[in-house]
C-alpha cells in the first residue's frame, strides 16, 4: 500500500520587522500607554510624515519580542503614496512566513483570508501594520488571537478602528530637551550649538526625522551650505540643505529614486535608474552616500534600501522640480525595463511551457541589469520581494499612457499569481487589457484577457471568465493563432466541466485535441484528451473515458511532464473506480500517488489519497480506507486546506463528511 505522509517540519516563527531604530529618544509615555495595554493590544500610532510612529512600534515590539513566541509580521500598506496597497495584499507573504507552502495558498482572497484567521486564531504574535490609509485597509489584517499585540501606524486618526476598539496613540513633537539629547546622541557633544541645532529648538518642538537628519548632517562635519536656518526652519528645509551637501550624482539619484512608485526599492533597481542619462559611474557610491546623510537606510530585504516616506516625497518633488521631463521618463523607461526583464526571467523559470512572446523594452539595457534566476526558489523569491513594485510601477505606467509596457508587465508576472496567488491577479489583467485594446495590440489583447479569463475563473466568476474566453477566442481566429485558439477553448472547457455541462466540454474539448494535433502539439493534444476523458466518465461513458486517458498518459509519459502524468493517470484510476473495476482502479491511483509524491505535499497528491480512499471504501476495506483518508487528511492539513482536512477526516472516522 502506497500511503504519503507529509514532512512534520515546521518553518522558524516569522521575523519580519525592520531592525530596531538607533537613537530613539524620549517617547516614554507612548511606550508607559502601550505597556498598559495588556495582553490583547490594539493600538492605532498617529501623527504626521516624521513623527516617528514606525520606530515607536518597532522599538517597542523589538523591546518585548521575547513574549511573541509565534513570530512577528510586518506590511507596509502605503496608505499616503498614490499606489496603496490592497487591504488583502499582505496575506500571500504572511501566510507563506506562516508555513503554508506558495503552492498550496488559495487563489481566491476570501479563502485566504479565512486561512489566516485560522492559523493565526491561537497564536502569540506582533504585527506591525505601517501607513494605513483607512480602516477597512487595515480590518481584515487584524487577528482574533487573545495573544496577539496589532501596532497600526498612520498619519490620520482612523476613527473608525479607534470605534473598532483600537486605543489610539497620537504622537507629540520632541520638546527642546530631547532634541538636544537625540541631536547629541547623532553629530555628537557640541559646546555651542550650531545654528541648524538652535533653529530646532524651539518651544513648539521638533519632529524626530528632522532632528536626525539635521544631526547626520552636522555629523559629516560640513559647513551648512546655505543659510542658517530661522525660527521658521520646517521638515523641508532639513531635507532641502541634506540634499544641497551631497556630491552631483548622489543628487541625481536621489531625485530619481523619488519617482520609483514605493519608497522601497532593490538595489539592482537603483542601479538599473543609475544608467539614466548622464549616467551615474558609481552607482554603489552614490547609495552609500545618501545611506550617510540619513536620506537612505537598508531595508529588512536583503538587496533593498528604504527611504522615509517624507523623504520618498520631497525627493520626488526635486524631480519634478530640477529634471525635465525627457528624464523623469527616461528614469521610469529604466525602471519599467527592470521590471519587465525580471519578472520575464522568473517567469521562464517558473513556467517554461509557457509561450510567451519576447518583451519589448524602451532601451536595449535592462538583459545584464537583472541576473536571471538560478532556479525555481530564486525566481520565486524575486517576484515575492518585487511583488508590490511591480504592480504600482503597472499603475503608474498605465496612468503615463505607457500601454505596451503595461500589457507585458500582466503578462510576465503571469507566475506571480499562479505561483504566489497574489490578490490582485484579476485587477491586473483588467488593466492590461484596458491597456493592450488603447494599444491595438490584438494578440496582446487576447492574451490579456486569457489571462483575466483564468484569474475571473479561479475566483468562480464562471460567466464573466467566459465571456473574456469568448472574446480571446475571436482575436485569436481573426489574427490565424491556432496555439492561442485552442488556449482559449481548453480554458473554456474547463469551466463547463466545473459546472457541469460535460456536453459542452466534450465538444470543446473534441476541437483542441484536433487542432493541436494539426500543429504538432504533442503535449498539448494529451493534456486536452486527458481532460476530455475525464470528462467522459463524469457522463458515465466508461470505455470512451479509459481509452482517451489510457492514451494520454501513455503520450505524457514521453513529454517530461510528471505532474500531468500524475493527473491523467489519477483521472484513470477514478474512471475505473466509476466503471466498477476496482482493482485497475487501485493499481491505477497507486501508480499516480507514486508519482505525485516525487513533486511534494500538493493538492493533486491529496485528492489521490482520497480517491484510494473511496475505492477502498467501494471494495470494503475499511482499515485501508482509514489509512488513505488520514494520509489525505493530512496532506490536506499541511497545505493549509484546513476544510478538505476536516471532510476527509470525517471520512476517516465514519462520520459524514
Amino acid at each position: 500500500m502506497h500511503i504519503t505522509t507529509p514532512p512534520t517540519h515546521q518553518p522558524d516563527p516569522p521575523r519580519q520587522l525592520p531592525p530596531a531604530p538607533t537613537h530613539f529618544t524620549n517617547r516614554d509615555t507612548p511606550l508607559a500607554q502601550l505597556n498598559a495595554l495588556g495582553d490583547h493590544r490594539l493600538a492605532l500610532l498617529t501623527g504626521p510624515g516624521g513623527a516617528g510612529k514606525s520606530a515607536l512600534a518597532l522599538h517597542w515590539i523589538h523591546q518585548h519580542a521575547h513574549q511573541f513566541t509565534d513570530g512577528q509580521l510586518y506590511t507596509d500598506l502605503r496608505g499616503h503614496t498614490t499606489t496603496p496597497a490592497q487591504p488583502l495584499a499582505p496575506l500571500p507573504g504572511w501566510l507563506r512566513a506562516l508555513g503554508t507552502p506558495p503552492a498550496h495558498i488559495p487563489t481566491n482572497p476570501d479563502d485566504q483570508l479565512a486561512l489566516y484567521r485560522t492559523l493565526t486564531a491561537t497564536r502569540r504574535l506582533a504585527l506591525l501594520i505601517d501607513n494605513a490609509s483607512s480602516a477597512h485597509q487595515v480590518r481584515p489584517l487584524i487577528p482574533t488571537s487573545p495573544h496577539t499585540t496589532t501596532l497600526i501606524t498612520s498619519r490620520h486618526r482612523l476613527l473608525d478602528l479607534v470605534i473598532d476598539g483600537a486605543t489610539p496613540l497620537p504622537l507629540n513633537p520632541l520638546n527642546p530637551e530631547a532634541t538636544l539629547q537625540l541631536i547629541t546622541r547623532i553629530a555628537g557633544p557640541q559646546p555651542t550649538p550650531h545654528p541648524a541645532t538652535r533653529a530646532l529648538l524651539r518651544p513648539t518642538g521638533a519632529w524626530p526625522l528632522e532632528i536626525r537628519l539635521t544631526g547626520a548632517l552636522l555629523a559629516t562635519g560640513l559647513h551648512w551650505p546655505t543659510t542658517p536656518p530661522t525660527a521658521e526652519h520646517t521638515m523641508t528645509t532639513t531635507l532641502t540643505q541634506s540634499y544641497r551637501a551631497l556630491p552631483p550624482p548622489a543628487q541625481q539619484l536621489y531625485r530619481h529614486i523619488g519617482l520609483h512608485p514605493t519608497p522601497t526599492l532593490s538595489t539592482a533597481c537603483a542601479h538599473a535608474i543609475a544608467h539614466t542619462a548622464p549616467p551615474i559611474t558609481d552607482p554603489a557610491l552614490a547609495l552609500a552616500t545618501l545611506a550617510e546623510a540619513s536620506l537612505l537606510t537598508t531595508s529588512d530585504r536583503p538587496g533593498f534600501v528604504t527611504m522615509h516616506d517624507v523623504i520618498h516625497e520631497h525627493a520626488a518633488q526635486l524631480a519634478q522640480t530640477e529634471d525635465a521631463e525627457h528624464t523623469r521618463t527616461e528614469v521610469l523607461d529604466r525602471m519599467a525595463d527592470y521590471y519587465l526583464a525580471g519578472s520575464d526571467a522568473a517567469d521562464i523559470v517558473l513556467t517554461p511551457n509557457r509561450r510567451r512572446p519576447r518583451p519589448t523594452y524602451h532601451h536595449t539595457a535592462p538583459a545584464p541589469l537583472v541576473e536571471a534566476p538560478s532556479d525555481r526558489a530564486a525566481a520565486l523569491t524575486w517576484l515575492d520581494a518585487e511583488r508590490a513594485n511591480l504592480l504600482a510601477m503597472q499603475r503608474i505606467l498605465y496612468g503615463r499612457g505607457d500601454n505596451a509596457t503595461v500589457w507585458q508587465l500582466a503578462d510576465a508576472a503571469w507566475s506571480l499569481f499562479t505561483h504566489l496567488h497574489a490578490p490582485e491577479w484579476v485587477d491586473c489583467y483588467r488593466l492590461g487589457v484596458q491597456a493592450a485594446v488603447l494599444a491595438g495590440h490584438r494578440l496582446g489583447e487576447a492574451r490579456m484577457r486569457t489571462g483575466l479569463g483564468a484569474a475571473l475563473r479561479e475566483h468562480q466568476r464562471y460567466d464573466q471568465a467566459l465571456d473574456e474566453y469568448g472574446i480571446a477566442l475571436t482575436i485569436r481566429r481573426e489574427i490565424d493563432d491556432p496555439h492561442g485558439e485552442a488556449t482559449a477553448l481548453h480554458h473554456m472547457a474547463v469551466i463547463h466541466q466545473r459546472t457541469g455541462d460535460l456536453d459542452q466540454a466534450r465538444g470543446l474539448l473534441v476541437q483542441v485535441v484536433t487542432i493541436r494535433q494539426h500543429i504538432g502539439d504533442t503535449r498539448g493534444a494529451a493534456r486536452a484528451r486527458a481532460l476530455l476523458g475525464a470528462t467522459e466518465s463524469m457522463a458515465g461513458r466508461h470505455q470512451e473515458a479509459i481509452t482517451h486517458l489510457t492514451n494520454a498518459r501513455d503520450t505524457l509519459l514521453g513529454v517530461d511532464d510528471p505532474h500531468s502524468v500524475g493527473i491523467a493517470q489519477r483521472w484513470l484510476g477514478q474512471a475505473h473506480a466509476r466503471a466498477g473495476d476496482l482493482g485497475a482502479a487501485r493499481g491505477a491511483l497507486h501508480a499516480a500517488a507514486r508519482v505525485l509524491d516525487q513533486l511534494g505535499a500538493t493538492p493533486d497528491l491529496a485528492a489521490t489519497q482520497e480517491a484510494l480512499g473511496e475505492v477502498e471504501t467501494a471494495a470494503g476495506s475499511a482499515e485501508a480506507a482509514r489509512q488513505h483518508y488520514t494520509a489525505a487528511a493530512d496532506i490536506y492539513r499541511a497545505i493549509g486546506a484546513h476544510q478538505d482536512a476536516e471532510r476527509v477526516t470525517n471520512l476517516a472516522t465514519g462520520q459524514p463528511a
